[in-house]
This record gives structure tokens, sequence and C-alpha cells, in this order.
């Protein structure tokens, strides 16, 4: 599975720029593109581990509610 990078302009609003297979030459790019993203640029660069940009992009748009996560029994 490839390593999807994404810019994120707002709520459901994603630009797809990239994809690599090696997370190293993924996380990278991700670093370059975050530090050459304008101070007030409201964008977020994101990189996801999916099967397609579908999937990518369906996991990007999932709330990560950590309310729902259970570690153990009280």
């Amino acid at each position: 599975m490839p390593y999807y990078i994404y810019k994120i302009n707002g709520p459901f609003l994603f630009e797809h720029l990239d994809q690599k297979t090696s997370f190293k030459e993924a996380k990278s790019i991700v670093k370059d593109l975050r530090n050459n993203l304008a101070a007030n640029d409201p964008a977020k660069i994101r990189m996801i581990f999916a099967n397609s940009t579908e999937e990518a992009e369906r996991l990007l748009s999932t709330p990560k509610n950590r309310d729902h996560i259970v570690i153990g029994e009280d």
C-alpha cells in the first residue's frame, strides 16, 4: 500500500499532491511541504497509508473521536 500525501484546505477539501511507496521518502516530502507553507496559510499537509485515493480521503474525512477507545476495564 502506498503513502498518500494531501493538502487539506478545509473540511472535506482534499488536494492529492503525491504518493510514495517508501515511508522515509513520503515523510521527507511532507516535512518539506510543511516547511514551505506560508505562515498564514490555514492548510494542513497530511500523509496517510491506504489502498487507494478513495480510501485515503475517506480516512481523512473520518473524525477522530478517541472517547470510544476502550483501554482497559475499570
